[in-house]
């Protein structure tokens, strides 16, 4: 097993004889067959992560899910590992949503994320029944309206929020925080007709809301503040409508 800087230790590398070995599997043997650079993936590495999230979420708490952002490695054998493993997917782009399709991902357990879908994708989205669209902005919301109303069909969906909620890692990869290009702003004058329209519509089913914090954070209270925020939401929304 080697050491890592962070004093963690990688048990799925190992060295024999000065051969570096990666889950067992000879680096040299594969560097000689397919060349390189090489990138090299553990299925059994990746399953040990899954049952983890399975362990912590999916067995403790019902009602979860546990989806992977197809954004991190992207290709129908990921994908389709995913789905023997009963998680869903979160994907990005067209291209994200066809690869996660094409890998046999249930419609059900794909979830459409970002700010910047085209009128394609949330047609291909749509189309295809996925799970979830989380809508980034006040006029995607009105382009998912458009596009089921003349597609005749009906869309699941969540309002991305901007809680405020400042984190501890880079400025460039911070996305709660209210001045974000990420989530709708939570000022009252903007959100609250917003979910009161989608609750109302005949176009959309309104499912509730999504939080992104930002990324590297390494401290659970940035966490637990969004959950509170979500819940007092959650209950202002309920109290309303």
């Amino acid at each position: 097993m080697i050491e890592e800087e962070n004093g963690r230790v990688n048990s799925l590398l190992s060295v024999e004889g000065n051969t570096l070995y990666f889950d067992q599997c000879n680096m040299v043997e594969l560097a000689e067959k397919y060349g390189t650079p090489l990138y090299v993936y553990s299925k059994s590495g990746i399953i040990g992560r899954i049952e983890e999230l399975k362990e912590c979420f999916l067995e403790k708490y019902g009602g979860t899910r546990v989806a992977y952002g197809a954004k991190a490695f992207c290709t129908k054998a990921m994908l389709k590992l995913c789905c023997e493993e009963g998680l869903c997917v979160d994907v990005v782009s067209g291209g994200e949503l066809y690869t996660a399709v094409a890998a046999g991902m249930p419609a059900e357990r794909i979830e459409f994320n970002g700010n910047n879908k085209s009128r394609e994708e949330l047609e291909m989205a749509i189309e295809y029944n996925i799970g979830r669209i989380i809508v980034d902005g006040v006029e995607e919301a009105e382009e998912i309206e458009n596009v089921c109303r003349t597609k005749g069909k009906r869309a699941k969906i969540l309002f991305r929020v901007s809680p405020d909620i400042e984190v501890k890692t880079h400025q460039y990869i911070m996305t709660g925080n209210k001045d974000s290009k990420f989530g709708i702003v939570m000022d009252e004058e903007i959100l609250f007709p917003l979910v009161e329209k989608a609750i109302n519509s005949e176009y959309v089913d309104f499912l509730g809301f999504h939080l992104h914090l930002g990324s590297q954070i390494e401290e659970v209270e940035p966490y637990l503040e969004g959950c509170r925020v979500m819940v007092r939401l959650a209950r202002e929304v309920r109290g309303r409508f």
